[in-house]
């Protein structure tokens, strides 16, 4: 909530619901990276990561409604994924 809660207080408009679709997304997708090799069953980093594809996907479609570069780079970050044990 912390990461979105400035969009969400800003919401007033389509943009900004895109935007906030958009971080949302962006969230997601850092946070299944940043689970790859942490299973003890290796069968679940398929799992994870077919989500987190996903989710990938997404914001780059979201990133292109927005104007954006919907791939800035080659490869998923883990810079704004939320840490383990939060509930999420």
């Amino acid at each position: 909530m912390q990461q979105v809660q400035p969009a969400l207080d800003g919401l007033r408009d389509e943009a900004g619901a895109l935007n906030l679709a958009f971080d949302v997304e962006s969230i997601l997708a850092d946070t299944y990276q940043s689970t790859m090799g942490t299973f003890a069953d290796k069968s679940f980093n398929v799992a994870a990561m077919s989500v987190g594809g996903a989710e990938a996907r997404h914001a780059a479609a979201l990133a292109q409604a927005l104007g954006m570069q919907p791939v800035p780079q080659a490869f998923e970050t883990t810079g704004r994924a939320v840490p383990a044990g939060n509930g999420v």
